[in-house]
């Protein structure tokens, strides 16, 4: 089998309490999953990983405005 999607890790190689790579966005098992997958399923671990990380990014975004917003008042 041929790994035609190259691994999107960038050495950042550390999982969060939700074994999530913070460096990749990728859970424990998609990680462990990559090297056998075929394009496809690589393919979609990449979307997820994708749309994980935009979803932390709003999180991150709404947590500071919180915190911002409690500290004004």
């Amino acid at each position: 089998m041929t790994n035609q999607t190259a691994s999107p890790c960038i050495k950042i190689c550390q999982l969060d309490d939700d074994a999530i790579c913070i460096g990749c966005y990728r859970s424990a098992l998609e990680i462990g999953a990559w090297s056998k997958a075929d394009n496809a399923t690589q393919q979609a671990i990449l979307a997820t990983a994708q749309q994980r990380q935009r979803d932390y990014a709003a999180r991150r975004r709404n947590n500071t405005l919180a915190s911002n917003n409690t500290a004004n008042k």
